[in-house]
């Protein structure tokens, strides 16, 4: 009688702690959100403070569309030999034309190196959610 064999678990569920040390482990991540009828992602450098995500943008980039549509999404993932994993915050960005109060050494990390940036986005989270999925060879799928 062959002996069976639990498949490996392909998807699992990152706890709140996890999802935030994935979060505060980097300082590139993806924010999307409405621009008239379509959905943009952006690239962005961010920080985190206080428990909510900061990153710098010019007046005349498309980050503006803020002021209009305010609920975004924020991404931040990596990848590794056999595990991929992904963290999204859900929340309210809020547009700031005008310098704001983060540490200097969190405005250092997220500065970008042009002296017309003056606009900050922070992030309010209201809901965070994160993923861990299996790399799995399809051999190894099929047995």
């Amino acid at each position: 009688m062959a002996e069976q064999t639990n498949p490996p678990q392909l998807l699992t569920t990152l706890e709140e702690e996890m999802c935030w040390k994935l979060i505060n482990s980097h300082n590139i991540g993806r924010l999307s959100l409405q621009v008239g009828h379509r959905i943009d992602i952006f690239t962005v450098k961010y920080v985190v403070e206080r428990g909510h995500i900061f990153f710098q943008a010019r007046a005349e980039e498309t980050f503006s569309s803020i002021v209009v549509s305010r609920q975004v999404a924020f991404e931040v993932g990596e990848v590794h030999q056999d595990i991929v994993k992904s963290v999204i915050i859900h929340g309210t960005a809020q547009w700031y034309p005008h310098d704001i109060n983060l540490t200097a050494e969190h405005k250092a990390q997220s500065f970008l190196a042009d002296p017309r940036i003056m606009n900050w986005v922070e992030v309010i989270p209201e809901e965070i959610s994160g993923r861990q999925m299996s790399i799995v060879p399809l051999d190894e799928m099929n047995r």
